[in-house]
């Protein structure tokens, strides 16, 4: 089915899945080899899910860092910070976390 798809983007939306699943059923590296080409285009659905993984990841930083210095957070400084879904305001939380003093401090506008 995918073989017979012109669009790229879709084939590229087809390829990323595929390995996942290979990899999954160790079989990644022959199915690496008949997806060679697929990869000129990128997977709009992976690109995503690499972006959440970056925002999930600075959310991180911030929580241990802000552990380290301030405490456990609690449930309503927990949840701003899950409502923040930009990588970028998630890493300028993590630098000014040097220049607050608590938790309120950080999430202050």
């Amino acid at each position: 089915m995918a073989a017979t798809e012109r669009s790229g983007v879709l084939r590229a939306n087809y390829r990323d899945p595929a390995l996942v699943f290979a990899e999954l059923a160790r079989n990644k590296t022959v199915w690496e080899a008949g997806l060679k080409g697929w990869n000129e285009m990128r997977s709009a659905l992976v690109e995503n899910w690499k972006a959440e993984a970056r925002v999930d990841e600075a959310r991180g930083l911030v929580v241990a860092q802000g552990t380290k210095w301030f405490g456990q957070p609690d449930a309503p400084v927990l949840g701003r910070l899950e409502r923040i879904t930009d990588e970028q305001e998630l890493r300028r939380l993590a630098l000014r976390l040097l220049d607050v003093e608590n938790w309120g401090g950080l999430l202050e506008r």
